[in-house]
This record gives C-alpha cells, structure tokens and sequence, in this order.
C-alpha cells in the first residue's frame, strides 16, 4: 500500500506545513509582545535549524513554502502594489522549485528592501521594516551559503 518513501515525504510534508505555521503564530506573538525586533535574528536561526536537517529537495520545497507563507502576509494590505508584489513572491517561489534555487534566495535577499518603501503599516507592525531586514538576511545568507556549497545541487523538480 504505502512504501517507505511515501511515508518520509507524507510526514516531511506536514512537518514543513507544522513548522511554517507554527512560526507564522511565533512572528505574530513576538510581534504582540513587542519584542519583533530583538527575536528577529533567533527566530530567523530557528527557522534554519529547523529545515537545516531535511534532504535537499524537501529542504528546497520548505523554503518555497516557508517563502510564499511567511511572507505572503506582509502583502496582504490595501495597495495593487502589495498584490503585485505577492505575485513576484509565488513565482520566485515556483521557479527556486522547478530552476533554479537562487530565485528563492532572491526574494529573502531583496524582500527587506520591500519594507524600506513608505507604507501605512497597521500600529502593531511599526516594527516590522527592521525585523525583516534582520530576519530575511539570516535566511537569505543562509541559502546563499547552501547554494555556493552545492547543497541543492539536482535537487530541482526539473533534475
């Protein structure tokens, strides 16, 4: 019915989903108690070490998740723009899956900058702009480091 590699993937697909909701509600909770900022940088560590130990490709389809989950939120607002730009975060997503790593290394890298543009951000998320660039550096630099490593090598859908 079920062989072992049906069951590793099963199970590392929940436990992507576990861990990128889960720190959804982490983000938010630093956030409620004010402290975004100084939980930025071990929450952006955590996160690594958390997908640090799956295989490639299933590290690889976690950050896209992680990427269009985590960051889809911030995009969430009022503006055409954000929705444009949500747009750019899927698709990077998609094409870091199926060609290259790099697209999703792209949108950690770029996306502080998102947060330099002038926005009306709701009270609650006056922080957010410098909790990003720390957050989205960890993991950006992180999955620079991997890709320069040659971790993701083959582990593309189209390989």
């Amino acid at each position: 019915m079920f062989n072992r590699k049906d069951v590793s993937t099963s199970l590392m697909t929940v436990y992507v989903g576990a861990v990128t909701v889960g720190f959804s509600y982490l983000i938010g909770l630093a956030t409620q108690l004010g402290v975004l900022i100084p939980a930025a940088f071990p929450l952006g560590v955590l996160l690594v070490l958390l997908f640090y130990w799956l295989p490639a490709r299933a590290q690889l389809i976690g950050w896209a998740v992680a990427t269009v989950w985590l960051l889809s939120s911030v995009y969430l607002g009022t503006s055409d723009l954000e929705y444009i730009a949500l747009i750019v975060v899927v698709v990077a997503a998609i094409a870091g899956v199926f060609w290259s790593p790099w697209f999703i290394a792209g949108i950690w890298m770029i996306h502080p900058l998102w947060d330099l543009v002038p926005r009306d951000l709701p009270e609650h998320q006056h922080d957010l702009p410098l909790a990003c660039l720390i957050y989205d550096l960890v993991i950006g630099v992180y999955l620079i480091l991997r890709i320069r490593a040659k971790y993701f090598d083959g582990a593309t859908v189209d390989q």
